[in-house]
């Protein structure tokens, strides 16, 4: 079997739209962190399982396996600019004038986004260069609003039909 290059692989992951999200967790001297997601994935309803993976070199991995739960922040369509801010590199000062409330956990959820959740940890799986997380869902809130979204390697928008 060829292996497939990872540049053509990553292009043609890039044609499936996804949401954006930003996964949080709290360090065991309370200090937030946090990263950019959009491998996050709905796994069970029952029970109510998500799943995110996330790179081995992530700042927030090793918090988030030592808190053992973590909140998940669905981005609207108005909060390109936190996307961006929690993809780079860098713990508690990620969240500095960045406006949140905590989650019934104490986790960060960040505000005006449509929707939240927070996730106990159930699983850890090996996934190549990524660690695979499963997370039992305890609290979700959803608003109004238009999600973020990602496709091609650019922001996108949902369009009114």
């Amino acid at each position: 079997m060829t292996a497939v290059d990872p540049l053509e692989f990553r292009k043609f992951a890039g044609h499936f739209a996804t949401g954006v999200a930003v996964i949080t967790a709290l360090s065991s001297d309370e200090q937030p962190v946090g990263f950019t997601a959009n491998s996050l994935t709905s796994l069970s309803l029952s029970p109510p399982l998500y799943l995110v993976c996330i790179t081995r070199d992530s700042d927030t991995l090793p918090v988030l396996l030592n808190s053992s739960c973590f909140g998940i922040s669905l981005l609207s369509e108005e909060q390109q600019y936190l996307s961006n801010h929690f993809a780079g590199k860098g713990g508690a000062e990620k969240f500095t004038e960045v406006p949140v409330h905590a989650s019934p956990l104490g986790i960060p959820w960040l505000q005006g986004a449509i929707g939240h959740a927070e996730c106990v940890v159930t699983a850890v799986y090996e996934g190549g260069d990524h660690v695979i997380v499963v997370g039992e869902v305890t609290t979700v809130r959803h608003a109004e609003g238009k999600p973020l979204l990602y496709f091609r390697g650019s922001y996108a928008a949902v369009s009114s039909s």
